[in-house]
């Protein structure tokens, strides 16, 4: 069965393109009242296995965060399109 983890903040790499990417999740794990850092490789490889589900919790209401397969490109994660932008990953906090 998969872990359910909060993310509460985003790190960026370098700008390289017209927009940042994320390299890295902030998550807040209960079982041990930590934050951990995830990067994209491993939070995607988590996601797709079954063994994790992220979340973002904002305005009373959670989102699941999904990975996304483009067609060229590394695979990158993204959350679920609300009507709150506050949700968005990009919006969380930057622990950069």
């Amino acid at each position: 069965m998969a872990q359910n983890y909060l993310v509460t903040g985003v790190f960026f790499g370098s700008k390289t393109t017209h927009h940042r990417h994320i390299t890295k999740i902030k998550i807040y794990k209960p079982e041990d009242r930590k934050y951990y850092n995830v990067t994209v490789p491993n939070a995607v490889k988590q996601i797709e296995n079954g063994e994790r589900i992220y979340f973002v919790h904002e305005g009373g209401a959670c989102t699941n965060v999904n990975v996304v397969s483009p067609t060229d490109g590394p695979k990158y994660l993204r959350t679920n399109g609300d009507t709150i932008t506050r949700d968005n990953l990009m919006n969380l906090p930057n622990h950069d």
